[in-house]
């Protein structure tokens, strides 16, 4: 997955070269704006200066008692190092001077940061707790600006938790609303490419190529209007990932390296990988494990876990099994489990990791590999020690695993038990949604014969069904409503499931089929959508449910 980056608000930062000396004791008789300017002036790289600046801005504001400016002064500090911990530090330190204040951008600002930091940490429910607590500020000071930018926040937590529909919505709203006012005076330029990154990196979640093309394209076309040079390489870097997708890669490789002198360390560590994942296609395995070696150790420097390393690093296992190199595949084995880890644990938002390897597998991998090197080397005292270690660690997985293997098998033992027939009786009565009792009692005996002729299995929508039963949507939906207490969309997954579930339950031939088919049968698009809403009326997945009806 491409990281989204998260653009701070706060100050628009310039990155103009300061063309003479700064002379810091002379900086205490200049006024705030003038040390914000020479503090902006100077090149990000120069730390030290920076930091003089820094203090020196943050020694006037506090001889003048002045909690905004000092609070200002640490935000210049917060955002000098790029590192989430120390971003995370003086935030809290921007909030102790400003959290009492009743002024229009503190202490919300000081809330959006430390959010802004947490979610660069990888800790995204104490990111969306201060997002959530600085829009609740922003909305009580009616600072517009601050909600907006709340509102691209939650849109990133979104696609980070894979609601990925439900963040484009929110960036298309943004879109829309900056596209009119993209050419007045005061235009925030670098915010509306950074929106339609976004925008491209959500359809490129969806699988929607030809949209995030054209995305892609827009990109380029507005940062070339602007002469941004650093978006104008990101969105050359976006076509050639869509280049590696499509399966060209010839124009992937060229893509990705004209982009490399310029864009993040984020984007290198994911071009590392397409550049690997090119060679691996040319059958140059050695080539290949070189680029994903690359992109395992800066995506471990930046502490950056994306879906992609996990591919990497089946790819160094396979290298390493075939060669018999048993402390490789336990170092690569470790990672994996790591990264497992933080990506289905970061903060309870799941993420998807493509692996080739679940982790009971793993973990069977691992205690072979430990085996061997203790065959080949004398176990010393560390060693022993270090093996007592994984046996605990290997006793906790099992003991999660088991424990979750007892809730299946408790969830299909009881769909096995439930009768395929099973159905609650329904209540006529006069209800709060205003149905005449007669009208209902139509509608539900019609609904009844629908649900026996099994006209839910074809595509139907509410209008539809409701001119088959020659009724209106509004009375349909409040019987269906009053009935079984779910809008029509509900009403028809369950009606589905429940009927594939009995269907499989008796029908050994289904039971073969792959999931897609079974899908199409149910009534469903794809094979995703039925799994999921399958995982939600019963608790478990098909295909574990089938599994178990075979071995029955």
């Amino acid at each position: 997955m491409l990281k989204q980056v998260l653009v701070l608000f706060v100050f628009l930062v310039s990155e103009n070269v300061l063309s003479q000396n700064v002379e810091i004791n002379q900086l205490s008789d200049k006024s705030y704006e003038e040390i914000k300017q020479i503090y902006l002036d100077v090149p990000k790289d120069s730390i030290t200066l920076k930091e003089k600046i820094a203090d020196a801005y943050i020694a006037k504001a506090k001889r003048d008692n002045d909690s905004i400016n000092i609070a200002r002064g640490y935000y210049y500090f917060s955002v000098m190092y790029g590192n989430h911990e120390l971003g995370v530090a003086y935030a809290d330190t921007i909030l102790q001077y400003t959290k009492n204040l009743q002024h229009k951008n503190f202490s919300a600002t000081g809330y959006y940061l430390r959010g802004y930091w947490y979610y660069n940490g990888g800790k995204y429910r104490k990111a969306l707790r201060d997002y959530l607590k600085g829009d609740s500020i922003a909305k009580k000071r009616g600072n517009k600006k601050q909600q907006k930018y709340n509102y691209t926040m939650i849109a990133a937590l979104k696609n980070r938790a894979g609601n990925h529909s439900e963040a484009l919505l929110i960036y298309k709203k943004i879109l829309d609303s900056m596209e009119s006012v993209k050419h007045k005076k005061n235009f925030d330029n670098s915010d509306y490419l950074n929106i339609i990154n976004s925008t491209f990196l959500t359809y490129l979640n969806l699988k929607e190529i030809d949209s995030a093309k054209v995305y892609t394209r827009k990109g380029i076309i507005e940062s070339l209007r602007l002469q941004d040079s650093i978006s104008y390489y990101n969105f050359v870097f976006n076509t050639g990932t869509i280049a590696h997708l499509l399966g060209n890669n010839k124009k992937a490789f060229k893509k990705i390296k004209t982009s490399f002198p310029y864009i993040d360390d984020y984007s290198k560590a994911l071009g590392y990988y397409y550049i690997a994942e090119i060679f691996k296609k040319q059958a140059k395995e050695q080539k290949a494990i070189h680029y994903f070696k690359k992109t395992d150790s800066l995506a471990t420097l930046l502490d950056y876990p994306f879906s992609e390393l996990g591919v990497a690093y089946e790819n160094i296992l396979t290298y390493y099994e075939k060669r018999k190199n048993f402390k490789q595949q336990l170092k690569y084995i470790n990672k994996t489990l790591k990264l497992d880890s933080a990506l289905s644990q970061s903060e309870g938002l799941k993420l998807d990791l493509v692996k080739k390897y679940d982790t009971p597998i793993l973990l069977k991998k691992k205690q072979k590999a430990i085996d061997a090197l203790s065959r080949k080397n004398k176990l010393g005292t560390t060693t022993i020690i270090g093996l007592v270690i994984m046996a605990i660690v290997l006793v906790v997985f099992l003991f999660y695993f088991r424990r979750k293997q007892k809730s299946q098998q408790k969830k299909f033992d009881e769909l096995v038990r439930k009768s395929n027939t099973e159905k609650k009786a329904v209540e006529i009565k006069s209800n709060g949604h205003n149905v005449p009792p007669e009208v209902y009692k139509t509608i539900a005996a019609s609904l009844d014969k629908f649900e026996r002729n099994k006209g839910f299995i074809k595509n139907i929508t509410l209008a539809e069904l409701a001119k088959k039963l020659d009724t209106n949507t509004s009375y349909l939906s409040k019987v269906i409503n009053e009935r079984e207490g779910k809008n029509f969309s509900q009403y028809l997954k369950t009606l589905r499931i429940n009927y594939m579930i009995g269907h499989l339950k008796t029908d050994k031939k289904t039971r073969s089929y792959t999931i897609k088919a079974i899908a199409k049968e149910a009534g469903f698009g794809t094979a995703q959508s039925f799994s999921k809403a399958f995982y939600q009326e019963t608790g478990i997945y098909p295909s574990y449910f089938i599994k178990k009806l075979n071995n029955e």
